[in-house]
């Protein structure tokens, strides 16, 4: 699709800070044309969005629980939705049967916390609760074919994934494939597999090693949380109906056909998880090495992957395109912090993520910059 050319002044960011301002009329690469991220009066802290591979941005208020369509000139309004009980902080929406899934991580209640609750809305404001996918972090929803798909970080069952409830769980699947994408068939109670990855060779060396310094005893569960959640998987998918799948470990990215067999796979552009050494709580133990991944989101807008990289000084977004390309683009340091009044909770979620040909929409909190490239890779 040729580029398009707008009146509307371009995006520059103030050397003073860094504060963005807002873009012209721009194409997405194989997408639907956008003339600008969606207004800024729609991005309250807790909007929940979600970019179509056509380019077009859903956005979610869960204040009012009402579903808008962003297509780069006007905001229009999908569906109003019942209240949902919890705070989500990802959503898939069905167009075919009108449908809202909705994934909270956790809810505050007055005297406790919940953890995992998936709901589904249909017309007439009527609402379904579901068994949570087994996952300790859901970084991926989706309906595929009138069935809900979901990713993250592996866990050992549906009950609720508390961090002191899986740790035995994860010492014994230190070194096993581990299910990462899962899916729910229409009328199924259960979730069932779609796909599962090798834990890395580095890993299993490490924790070998650690094991061995322990003597008899187990290596530490903060240390193998941590490597579980680095391990987290992401899948999304592109305007052809392909899907991108990879995790943060992982030394390649897979690309699915529509179908979800396995079409091609590319080195993975990310650099490896890193790791930092902090105090045992045992004082005759040798320091924890944690595992971290590197990426903060994760997006497929036309027929390319973006993801957004976590440095220590800055971040970076990636874009893979199908023939192998990888461009590279700086963004100024920063963190997402989806929901504020809940980020002493659990573990962070992933950055929301919407991207036009020259400008990326991170946050919450939201911001906008251009993208300058600051390096290409190999095919």
């Amino acid at each position: 699709m040729p580029g398009l050319v707008s009146d509307t002044p371009r995006m520059r960011v103030n050397p003073i800070g860094c504060r963005p301002l807002w873009v012209g009329l721009v194409v997405l690469a194989g997408g639907a044309a956008l003339a600008a991220p969606p207004p800024r009066e729609a991005l309250t802290p807790t909007a929940v969005i979600g970019q179509l591979p056509s380019g077009e941005v859903l956005l979610l208020d869960p204040q009012g629980m009402r579903l808008s369509r962003w297509d780069g000139s006007a905001l229009q309004e999908i569906a109003t939705f019942r209240s949902a009980p919890c705070p989500p902080h990802t959503f898939a929406w069905d167009e075919a049967a009108r449908r809202l899934a909705v994934l909270c991580p956790f809810r505050q209640d007055a005297v406790s916390v919940r953890f995992q609750e998936l709901y589904v809305f249909t017309g007439g404001r009527r609402v379904r609760s579901l068994a949570p996918p087994p996952l300790s972090h859901v970084w991926a929803l989706a309906w595929v074919a009138g069935e809900l798909h979901a990713a993250g970080m592996a866990a050992p069952s549906l009950r609720r994934a508390l961090w002191s409830d899986s740790a035995s769980w994860k010492g014994r699947h230190l070194e096993a494939p581990r299910p990462l994408w899962w899916r729910l068939g229409s009328g199924r109670s259960r979730w069932q597999v779609v796909r599962a990855m090798e834990p890395p060779v580095q890993w299993r060396v490490r924790l070998q090693r650690a094991a061995a310094e322990a003597g008899k005893r187990s290596v530490d569960p903060f240390e193998i949380d941590y490597v579980f959640e680095a391990g987290a998987a992401v899948f999304s998918a592109t305007a052809s109906g392909r899907w991108w799948f990879f995790t943060g470990a992982s030394d390649t990215v897979q690309l699915l056909s529509p179908d979800l067999r396995l079409s091609a796979t590319y080195p993975s552009p990310l650099p490896p998880p890193s790791t930092r050494q902090v105090p045992s709580l045992h004082p005759r133990r040798a320091p924890l090495e944690l595992w971290e991944r590197s990426f903060a989101g994760v997006l497929a807008a036309g027929e390319s992957l973006f993801v957004v990289v976590a440095g220590e000084q800055h971040r970076e977004l990636i874009r893979l395109d199908p023939t192998g390309e990888v461009k590279r683009f700086a963004l100024p340091p920063g963190e997402c912090q989806w929901l504020w009044r809940f980020q002493r909770l659990g573990r962070p979620q992933p950055c929301q993520l919407a991207v036009g040909e020259d400008w990326v929409l991170v946050g919450p909190p939201w911001a906008v910059y251009p993208l300058s490239p600051t390096g290409e890779g190999g095919r």
